[in-house]
């Protein structure tokens, strides 16, 4: 199973995605009074996670909307574990003696499971429906989720969940340099 031509292909349909999320970016500055400062990183990250999970997902989170969702310990999660990776990244075969009491980045995943589980869950009912009817997703027109979804043997949330994350204790192992 692979994931790149998600990742690859030109579908002028995504495109549309972009000015879509780039309007609500634009509408939100033009909403505020003129003395009231921009967070642009904020800005730029909630561009990105709307358009991202809508690409990936076929799910907007929606976090443009600056509801009271969330949405910072999404972002302090999400950064967070990157860090993590990356020390474990330096740290190479090594790391696991820097965590003794356990693995740092499981609240920060779980955190992150809170906003992707309703997702996950969305596309193994959408996949339900799907197959009563007798219907195949075709790749051109579905999303990476929905594609998991179908390729993946399992029908429960748990195992695409499983599916979407790293295991536990794992680390990047960067190949041979020359």
């Amino acid at each position: 199973m692979t994931t790149r031509p998600f990742l690859a292909n030109d579908r002028t349909s995504d495109l549309g995605l972009f000015d879509k999320y780039t309007n609500r970016a634009l509408n939100h500055i033009s909403g505020l009074e003129s003395d009231q400062p921009i967070d642009f990183g904020d800005l730029a990250a909630r561009f990105t996670i709307d358009t991202a999970s809508e690409f990936l997902f076929g799910d907007n989170l929606d976090t443009l909307s600056y509801r009271a969702d969330g949405f910072d310990s999404f972002m302090d999660a999400f950064m967070k574990i990157q860090h993590i990776a990356l020390e474990r990244s330096i740290r190479g075969g090594l790391w696991p003696l820097f965590e003794p009491f356990g693995d740092r980045s499981k609240k920060y995943g779980d955190i992150i499971k809170e906003w992707v589980t309703p997702l996950v869950e969305r596309a193994l009912e959408h996949k339900r429906k799907m197959s009563e009817q007798g219907h195949q997703i075709q790749n051109d027109q579905s999303t990476l989720l929905e594609y998991l979804a179908y390729s993946f043997d399992g029908n429960s949330q748990s195992d695409l969940i499983l599916l979407l994350t790293p295991p536990p204790r794992c680390h990047y192992h960067p190949g041979p340099t020359h």
